[in-house]
């Protein structure tokens, strides 16, 4: 757009564990972005095989050729290099789900050549969903991809962006307001929802702008009306409340 400035920032991180190039973070981010695209073509496959407009035999053919990099992100989960501690534990909670996904996938089926049967695909359909909501979190927090679509949106003649975001969109064949946009779509699809406010929806948006980041760490079933309603009003910190449903697990 003709008169309008990036202003590059600096990614920052915590170096107590170890520290990450900017080379590095760039694979992460391209790696947590091929896991995504791969499993929401998993999942939009899957939809199709539950609606019986995919066949069994194409389902197994979509789980054998799946290809999932995750060297990178793994080594950035384990320096816990955010500098936001729930954005650490988030990721280290979602790596354990795509390792425990992608062993039912191939131990279960894949490499035992057992195709799955419906009750199976929603079972890693669920799993799936999970992993996808976990990065597209972390890359649009830790990242800041969503103050700069805002910016964007927003028309203003200079943004900000994280410098390793704009690293990756550089690369990546697709501007940056098209990478924020598809981010932005996946993490609206994919992102954390609970059960419990099907019952109580007038305390949803409340409770989530209260929680913040911790949202992702709230054992659902754990929730009741009065724990939401204290965290809403103030009356407990959501890390609190968090560190309580930890210590009852």
């Amino acid at each position: 757009m003709k008169g309008v400035y990036k202003m590059v920032k600096r990614h920052e991180s915590q170096k107590i564990v170890m520290t990450v190039s900017n080379r590095d973070f760039h694979e992460f981010f391209r790696e947590c972005m091929g896991i995504i695209s791969t499993f929401n073509m998993v999942h939009l496959d899957i939809e199709d095989f539950l609606a019986d407009e995919l066949s069994a035999d194409d389902l197994f053919t979509t789980l054998d050729e799946m290809v999932i990099k995750s060297t990178l992100i793994r080594e950035v989960s384990y320096g816990c290099v955010s500098v936001d501690y729930v954005a650490n534990k988030y990721l280290s909670e979602t790596i354990s789900t795509l390792d425990f996904i992608l062993k039912m996938i191939h131990e279960k089926f894949v490499d035992i050549g057992l195709f799955l049967r419906k009750g199976d695909a929603e079972i890693v359909d669920r799993y799936i969903k999970q992993v996808i909501g976990g990065l597209s979190f972390f890359l649009i927090t830790d990242f800041g991809v969503l103050a700069t679509y805002k910016q964007i949106l927003e028309g203003k003649k200079d943004y900000d962006i994280d410098e390793i975001f704009e690293l990756y969109s550089a690369k990546s064949g697709k501007t940056i307001e098209e990478n924020c946009k598809y981010l932005e779509e996946i993490f609206r699809t994919y992102r954390i929802r609970f059960d419990f406010f099907d019952e109580h929806p007038e305390l949803e948006e409340d409770f989530e702008e209260a929680a913040g980041s911790w949202y992702n760490l709230v054992k659902p079933e754990m929730l009741t009306v009065p724990m939401v309603q204290d965290v809403i009003s103030g009356k407990i910190k959501i890390e609190d409340l968090i560190s309580e449903m930890e210590v009852k697990e």
